[in-house]
């Protein structure tokens, strides 16, 4: 479910568009935003950028986050780093076998 603001919004476009497309448009706008915050957050990881992590940690717990879904944002980051040390435990044991 999302926010308010952001239904606000999807009953705009709904108003001007048709209904189930501009529905759609926004929330694939919505995660493509939270997808690339992701993406910026495994790589701020992976290349030690704690400037990068600390700005993408500061969008996850925003107002503006919350605008964009109802998905918990201590989840995401958990799951985060969980497949950041599992890749970083894998990389460690592919460098150990060469």
């Amino acid at each position: 479910m999302k926010s308010d603001e952001v239904n606000r919004l999807l009953e705009s476009s709904d108003s001007k568009a048709g209904k189930s497309s501009s529905r759609g448009e926004v929330e694939a706008l919505c995660n493509a935003i939270i997808v690339r915050a992701c993406e910026d957050y495994r790589l701020a990881i992976k290349k030690g950028r704690t400037d990068v992590k600390k700005e993408v940690l500061k969008f996850f717990h925003s107002a503006w986050f919350r605008m964009l879904t109802d998905v918990n944002a201590d989840y995401i980051i958990k799951r985060l780093d969980e497949e950041c040390r599992k890749e970083q435990e894998e990389g460690d044991a592919n460098e150990e076998i060469h």
